[in-house]
């Protein structure tokens, strides 16, 4: 009898797995495979999902210099190494569908689960760019995809210390890095002093689209706006003309931050006649 009834619950064990087998394969082929609380998909399956009207986001999680060589049209970026513990302002809505890539899907792996562990529902991961068989664009992001004056009003919410300031003197716009490639901007009026270390350290730091989009702003000469670069106490990369070789000549150190000055400047005002 007791043999008898360790078969039947056996079977019934079995049987559970099987059963338990079906449903999670019938639900890994249409929203794919769950791991981490996201959702793992192939590109096939991703650009799918981007046909839908649903109110998706694209997110690419590269580095900006990445981004702006090519990336999939409508993607907004967010770089991996910008996604700490607090939700990205970007993202405000937790149960948007977000369908995440990076470059070969190490980086948009990482992205996908720490949204996934502040709460975001609807993660979807569908690897890197480099087997990305679809569409492709170069440049900026498409900040404007919304109507400008919108924009702008989203930003003046963001950053209003930077806005409306005095010009009489010019505006000092800051630039900082946090990791290779990645540069943000603060601005102050112009003074003929230099700034502390307290009112440096309360620069919030935008984007080089957000600042682009806030200097736009301002009814002045490009010359009237002084691009210094700093380096970040609390940031422990150094910036790209901070490194300095042993006994270096003083004249290529300076010619070298003169060109990293240059660069920042395009950025934010295009190319300079």
């Amino acid at each position: 009898m007791i043999k008898r009834l360790r078969k039947i619950l056996i079977i019934f064990l079995l049987a559970s797995l099987l059963l338990s087998g079906c449903k999670k394969q019938s639900q890994s082929t249409e929203e794919g495979n769950e791991v981490n609380n996201y959702h793992q998909i192939t590109q096939e399956e991703a650009l799918i999902m981007m046909g839908r009207d649903d109110g998706h986001v694209i997110v690419d999680v590269r580095r900006q210099d990445e981004y702006e060589a090519g990336h999939i049209p409508g993607a907004i970026l967010i770089p991996n190494e910008s996604i700490g513990t607090d939700s990205p302002e970007k993202l405000p809505d937790k149960e948007q569908i977000i369908l995440i890539y990076c470059r070969s899907g190490r980086r948009s792996k990482e992205a996908a689960e720490k949204l996934a562990k502040m709460g975001y529902t609807n993660v979807y991961e569908f690897g890197g760019i480099i087997t990305w068989t679809g569409e492709t664009v170069t440049g900026e992001e498409p900040y404007l995809s919304v109507p400008e004056a919108e924009y702008l009003a989203y930003l003046r919410e963001k950053f209003p210390e930077y806005f409306d300031l005095g010009t009489f003197k010019g505006l000092e716009v800051y630039a900082w890095q946090m990791a290779r490639d990645s540069y943000s901007f603060g601005v102050m009026t112009g003074t003929n002093r230099n700034k502390s270390l307290e009112e440096m350290m309360h620069l919030k730091g935008a984007t080089a689209s957000e600042m682009k989009a806030i200097l736009s702003t301002y009814d002045i000469p490009k010359e009237n706006i002084i691009v210094i670069p700093w380096q970040n106490p609390i940031s422990s990369y150094i910036g790209e003309y901070w490194i300095r070789e042993k006994d270096e000549d003083p004249a290529v150190v300076e010619k070298r931050r003169e060109e990293y000055i240059e660069k920042l400047r395009e950025m934010l005002l295009g190319t300079e006649q």
